[in-house]
């Protein structure tokens, strides 16, 4: 298709720490988060 996509994933022995400050810092963020576990399989 011709699409350029990026995935950006925090790693390494801080990542949940990082991870909750991003989905904590805007609400929408953890909603989308939840679907995708949810539809997931």
């Amino acid at each position: 298709m011709g699409i350029t996509a990026r995935v950006y994933l925090p790693y390494g022995q801080e990542w949940y720490g990082y991870f909750m400050c991003r989905l904590a810092e805007r609400p929408a963020n953890l909603t989308f988060f939840l679907r995708a576990v949810a539809t997931r399989g």
